[in-house]
């Protein structure tokens, strides 16, 4: 009687566990059910659910509006033209579906997986993506318009001549895609990641990259009206051949980056953490401006122009300035320079204002004009190299370097 009463407890936790599991196993076989971290037991269609897209004019008829769909896998279905308004896509598996010139309206799209999705020539308006994830997607001609992505993966997609416009890109990753000839306006790319991405020829409006990290992407041969990067990483990108009205960098770090034969009016560097191994090659800069930036390493400036620029409050490491031009007016106000060569560069109009040169300082067949010191300190110590220079009017530097 008494090992009875012990072994009940114990076949009431046996019985209940069995319950347990086979209630969980119920509602996953039916397609409602769902185990921790949202791993659904998806379906297939339905022999009923493939016939509603047979006739895809019709489907937008009679159903397309407030449409839903849960837990399903589509698989090689034709979506073409199909036009959703005010749809849920939830918990859904999409291989090879093609929904081109289709149009999407104030849609949900929920946890959907997607590889070969194709979106050729599409129109999505006010529509929400959460979680998903596109592999090897077609965005060929595509445009979003307002949409939000929040939390999605975008990997290895290749699109010509999209439109992204008043887009949200939210704690996103995308890798190993290309985005060529796009159009992006108003568009922001917050906490987000990009890897090995390639937007060659775009067209920008407005883009903001908010503590977002960048690696491997290239703007090359783009034209921008404004690019802003706001405590973001920027590393081993490329922003050649391009036009940009103002290209921004502010509390960023810019790492083994080039600017080569950019054209920029508006390009500021403002409190960057860290800037190292930047090359700005034949470039044309109007309106330069660096400020409160006191980690310039290595930076490579080579045959470029420089007009009318501000660097206050910065500290740059073994720059190289060679065969550039600077025209002012220019002013450099409590700035150090641990190293700089200015080979055959030219100055024109500059005022150096309480700022300090430190190591060496290479100044061969360089060529000054108006450049005023005042309150100039020249390490004694310093190497300076200046053969062939030029002082033309500018007194106060050939008496600075005892010349």
């Amino acid at each position: 009687m008494d090992s009875t009463r012990e072994r009940l407890p114990i076949t009431l936790l046996y019985r209940r566990v069995l319950l347990a599991f086979v209630l969980c196993a119920g509602f996953l076989l039916l397609g409602v059910g769902q185990l921790p971290g949202g791993w659904l037991m998806k379906r297939n269609l339905t022999p009923e659910e493939q016939d509603q897209f047979s006739d895809i004019s019709a489907f937008n008829r009679t159903q397309a509006n407030g449409f839903e769909l849960r837990n399903r896998v589509v698989e090689n279905m034709d979506w073409s033209k199909i036009d959703l308004r005010n749809a849920t896509l939830q918990d859904l598996e999409f291989k090879n579906v093609k929904m081109a010139d289709s149009r999407i309206t104030r849609a949900r799209f929920i946890n959907v997986q997607s590889t070969g999705l194709d979106l050729k020539n599409a129109k999505l308006t006010h529509v929400t993506f959460e979680n998903c994830q596109f592999d090897l997607a077609r965005l060929d001609g595509t445009q979003f318009i307002i949409c939000h992505f929040i939390g999605c993966r975008i990997i290895d997609t290749k699109g010509r001549y999209p439109v992204l416009n008043q887009c949200v890109l939210r704690n996103c990753e995308l890798r190993q895609t290309v985005l060529e000839d796009a159009n992006l306006g108003d568009m922001r790319f917050e906490q987000s990641r990009l890897a090995n991405i390639n937007f060659s020829r775009t067209n920008i409006k407005s883009v903001v990259f908010d503590g977002s990290r960048l690696s491997g992407v290239t703007f090359s041969l783009s034209n921008a009206q404004k690019m802003t990067f706001v405590g973001s990483t920027i590393d081993r990108c490329g922003f050649n051949q391009g036009q940009y009205k103002f290209l921004i960098f502010e509390k960023s770090s810019l790492i083994n980056s080039s600017m080569g034969g950019l054209t920029v009016n508006g390009l500021r560097f403002i409190q960057c953490a860290k800037i190292d191994f930047l090359t700005l090659q034949r470039a044309t800069v109007d309106d330069f401006e660096v400020q409160g930036c006191d980690a310039i390493n290595e930076w490579n400036a080579v045959e470029s122009t420089i007009n009318r620029f501000n660097l206050t409050n910065s500290r740059l490491k073994y720059t190289v300035w060679e065969v550039c031009q600077f025209h002012g007016p220019g002013l450099i106000d409590k700035t150090r320079f641990d190293g700089a060569n200015f080979t055959e560069s030219t100055w024109k109009d500059i005022q150096f204002r309480q700022s300090e040169f430190t190591d060496f300082l290479v100044l061969t067949d360089g060529k000054f004009y108006r450049v005023h010191l005042t309150s100039v300190r020249l390490d004694p110590r310093i190497e300076i190299d200046d053969a062939g220079v030029s002082f033309e009017a500018s007194d106060d530097f050939r008496k600075l370097v005892g010349r």
